[in-house]
């Protein structure tokens, strides 16, 4: 019985560490295929919702964006809470080119020292969308303070190939649905804000 017992952990054993390698390979193949692009462009739209005590509420806001990078010439990210006609450098956008880095946030103009700065200012305005594929391109991002990543079979959209769920240090936990490139098309966080209400925020990005 001892014996069958050991035997049925060690398959369990294996199987967990199986899924975490190869999420672990899946998320490292991410991070290269944005750090090697020469050229990116995207739109996308964030949608947040409340759940409270377990009953999910209508969504109660919506921003679009849209990202163009060309490695070592020039960077745009802008974005609406309006709609996507809006969506020009103006109002809201950051823009670099040639080092030069400038922030516009509501109409007002400022220049910012480096572009992780630049993106981390507008993070809680954009609902942490100005840095989610920006930070990838530019490679901010690495597998230091993951503590786990697993593949997650129960994908459930026909435009992904891959669905990851990674938990990091503080205990936030975030689900990114990936195409045959390894490129996000989907990206989804939950967060605790008080007793029994939390918040969903879903990025859905469009090439």
């Amino acid at each position: 019985m001892k014996i069958i017992i050991f035997f049925m952990l060690t398959l369990s054993f294996n199987a967990f560490s199986q899924n975490y390698i190869d999420g672990l390979t899946v998320y490292k193949k991410m991070i290269s295929s944005y750090k090697n692009k020469e050229k990116y462009d995207d739109k996308g739209v964030v949608i947040n919702s409340y759940i409270r005590y377990g009953v999910p509420e209508k969504p109660v806001g919506s921003l679009v964006f849209r990202t163009k990078y060309l490695k070592g010439k020039r960077f745009e990210f802008v974005w609406s809470d309006e709609s996507s006609k809006k969506l020009k450098i103006g109002k809201n956008s950051i823009v670099v080119e040639n080092k030069n880095i400038v922030k516009i946030l509501n109409g007002r103009k400022s220049h910012m020292n480096n572009i992780n700065d630049a993106l981390s200012a507008v993070g809680g305005v954009t609902d942490g969308v100005s840095y989610l594929i920006p930070a990838f391109l530019f490679g901010f991002i690495d597998v230091a303070n993951i503590k786990h990543i697993e593949l997650d079979k129960n994908i459930l959209v026909d435009f992904a190939k891959y669905k990851l769920r990674v938990t990091l240090d503080h205990g936030g936990v975030y689900y990114y649905w990936l195409d045959e490139n390894y490129l996000i098309r989907k990206y989804l966080s939950t967060i605790s804000i008080k007793e029994g209400v939390l918040v969903n925020t879903e990025i859905i990005i469009r090439k």
